[in-house]
Parts: structure tokens; sequence; C-alpha cells
């Protein structure tokens, strides 16, 4: 069998001339200068071609410009072949988790043919990897990814037997949330399906897949700790804040304060805004704006309703109690970060009765910051003398909790079920901030680790 050496040199290709036409050496000698053979490229029973690199610093006449090679008319098939072959292509693919389990296409055509993979395929000439991601995805499976984070990249040399080829391929791997129930829309997928990630490691024959998925097995083991932030994350904090100033200005109306309702609690709010939601003197700076004093009884009757609602009302979301119960069940350490003060925030938790559940809490009197600030951060890996990424951060604020997080190297994950617009202290969403995860409901941490 004949023996080709296609010589590459950043972006240059060494080449002789055969029979009138520029084609690759057939034999050492032909190269004359020291090379290393790297891979087989080609491989048909007429001939072989090795893809070769070199350290030469000469680059004389018989050194080609590679991508001026396909466009020239006096190349020989072997040399206009292996050109082709030396091209790295780029793919996407996606991870869609659900219930702990990852969706997986087998495809009826192409180099996946028969065998189970990611949704995913190649990225268009001209075209972004999240948009190829989007469209390869739909086109597949019919679902709408609608966010995505890079997961890893990832390298390959794949062989093609119908036509004795090899792709040197990159993949992009992106973890996607999706919209819609997926079901074959198109002749190229044969069926759809969930895998556990250790049964779809088993059915693929994809390396990228087969790396991805070992690399998510991992960091899903890797996990040693759960930290949740606790207004709006274990407790609906924003509603109790809520129902409590209505009750505290109703009351004060009663006691004879003169203001419309709905002017009452705007000021209230913009007040929070202006001094912080958690501060002690927020009704008398209420009173001195809107009487320019401190009317003592009206003061009085609306602390005493606020106090009121607010005790009656501290209770956790639905489903705290079971997944903190499953979490320690697993082996987890559990931590709360608050930027409430010490005293606020053990009242809250031993008023939810949770304070026997978490193995450290860390308030504002530890840190004498807020989050995001970095050392908010610093101070839970030094607690628990563990890096970022063994650590799980869960909380409802993307700039404080999931933005400071992604910079400590945490895993975050967005508790949008209390990420809500309230009448009092409106959050807005920051779209250039990414979690790790996103979960409607606490209990979907537990389908995450």
């Amino acid at each position: 069998m004949k023996e080709y050496y296609f010589v590459e040199k950043e972006g240059w290709v060494f080449t002789v001339e055969r029979n009138d036409k520029i084609s690759i050496p057939s034999s050492r000698k032909e190269v004359k200068f020291p090379f290393e053979i790297k891979s087989k490229i080609v491989s048909c029973p007429e001939y072989t071609v090795y893809y070769c690199t070199t350290k030469t610093e000469r680059l004389d006449s018989n050194w080609i410009f590679k991508d001026d090679i396909c466009v020239m008319d006096n190349v020989d098939k072997i040399l206009r072949k292996a050109t082709n072959m030396t091209y790295v292509r780029p793919s996407v693919l996606a991870i869609i988790e659900k219930n702990n389990k990852i969706l997986m296409v087998k495809s009826t055509r192409g180099v996946s043919k028969g065998f189970w993979n990611l949704p995913g395929g190649f990225i268009d000439y001209m075209e972004k990897p999240e948009d190829g991601l989007k469209r390869e995805v739909k086109e597949e499976t019919n679902l709408d990814v609608k966010k995505m984070k890079l997961f890893g990249v990832y390298n390959h040399k794949f062989e093609n037997p119908n036509v004795n080829h090899q792709y040197y391929m990159y993949g992009f791997v992106y973890l996607c949330e999706v919209e819609n129930e997926p079901r074959v829309v198109d002749d190229e997928i044969e069926e759809i399906k969930y895998f556990s990630v250790e049964d779809a490691i088993k059915n693929t024959k994809n390396e990228f897949v087969k790396m991805a998925l070992q690399d998510l097995k991992k960091q899903n083991k890797r996990i040693k700790a759960v930290v949740f932030d606790l207004d709006n994350t274990l407790i609906d904090f924003m509603k109790m804040k809520t129902l409590a100033s209505e009750s505290a200005i109703s009351a004060m109306k009663d006691a004879g304060l003169e203001i419309d309702y709905q002017k009452g609690l705007r000021i209230l709010k913009e007040l929070f805004k202006e001094y912080g939601i958690e501060n002690q003197r927020i009704f008398n700076i209420f009173l001195e704006k809107v009487l320019g004093k401190v009317d003592y009884k009206i003061l009085s009757a609306g602390i005493v309703s606020y106090r009121k609602v607010k005790e009656s009302f501290i209770e956790p979301y639905p489903n705290v109690i079971p997944t903190l119960i499953e979490l320690i069940k697993r082996g987890y350490i559990l931590g709360i970060v608050s930027d409430a003060s010490r005293i606020q925030a053990w009242t809250r938790l031993c008023g939810m009765k949770l304070q026997h559940f978490f193995d450290f809490v860390i308030t504002l009197d530890d840190t004498g910051v807020m989050k995001p600030d970095k050392r908010v951060f610093d101070t839970v890996k030094r607690k628990l003398n563990l890096r970022g990424d063994e650590i799980v951060f869960v909380g409802d604020d993307l700039v404080k909790d999931i933005n400071g997080g992604n910079k400590a190297g945490f895993k975050t994950v967005f508790a949008k079920y209390g990420h809500v617009k309230t009448k009092i202290g409106i959050k807005h969403p920051n779209k250039k901030i990414k979690p790790d995860y996103t979960i409607k409901d606490i209990k979907d941490i537990l389908d995450i680790l």
C-alpha cells in the first residue's frame, strides 16, 4: 500500500510535483527536514495518508498556503482530499436534564447512524454555536432552547468507515433549559429517550458525549455542601413584608394618621428602597416624612400591627423541609448565608422550625458586608475548608446570590420561585447573569444533585 505524508506548519503545507500535478511526499526521502507523524487521516485500499508536523523554520517555494489548495487547478486528488480531512469541524451538543436523566436521540443517518447521541450537530457557515445548537435541538426534538450555558469544549478524532476518512472535531457542549415536550419531527431521528447518566455513557459511541457526561458525573459527585440564601429562598420574605406593611399603614390610619392608603404604601415602599428593607426605624422615618414628627401613638399602632402579621406569617416555602431532610440523608453539609443580622436570621429560622437543619449560619454580623461582596463567599469557603466548585449556592437574587456565587467559583442555582415582583422592594432580573441551574420549586435541587 502506498503511503503519503501531509506535512503542515502554521497553515502551510509541504508539497512536491508529481506527473505535472502538485501533490504530497510519498516517501520520507522527499521531505528534506525532520518531521513527526501525528495521525492517520486517510486510509483506503490504495493508499494511506499520515498527518505530520515539523519544527523546521525554512519555508521555501514547496510550501503552499493551505487555504489556496482548494482553489488550485493543478492539485492531485490525494492532496485535495487530505487537505479537506485536516480542516477542523465544529459541532454543538446539548445536555438536557429532566428528573436526573439525560435526553438522547438515535440518528437514522450520518456518522451517528444507529446509536444514541446528545441532540446537536454541525455548525453551519457563519452560524454562532448558540444559534446552531438551538436549530439542531429544534430539528431533532422539537424542543425550544430557552437558556444555555457552555459546559465544556471537547476535541476528538472520529472515524468514518463509509469513506475511509478520519475527521478531527471540536464539540461545544452546553447545559440547556428547554420548553415543550420532545418528539420526533424529522426522518433524521429514529427515537428519543431519557437515560440515566450511567446508561447514556454506556449507550453512546460518541466520544464527545462520553467525555462530557463523565465530567457531568464527576461534577455532581464533587459537590459537598449546599448553601442557601434565607429570605425568598427558604421563606417568602417579600410576601410577608408586603402584608405586614399593608397592615401597618391601615393600623396607623385607624390611630389617626390622615393619609391616602395607596399613597402611604407608596411612600413606605420608597423608604424601604432608600434606607434598606431591614431598617429598624423605618416607621419613625415614615412619620417624620409624612407628619414632620413622630407621633408615638400612631407609631406604636403601626409597629404592633406590623409585628403581629410578620410573626404569624413566618413559614417556609412548600417542600423546604422534605428537601432539607433528603439532602441531609445524602450526606451534604447544609448552610445559610443571609444579609440579615444574626438575631433576625436566627429568629426566622426558629420561627420556621428550621434551626436544627443547618451546620452553620453566616450573617451580616459575621462578615460586615453584604452579598455579592467577595468576602461573604470567601467566608463560606474558609468555614467549610472547600473549593468553590465543591459548593452549591441557592438564592433568589441574580445580582447578590448568583453573580456573587459565580465570581466565587460556586455552582449556582437560581430560585426562580422566590424572584417575584412585589409591592415592596421590587426586584428586576438581570439577563446577563447566568446561573448554572434554575429551579421552580426547591425540591428540584434534588434532581440537580
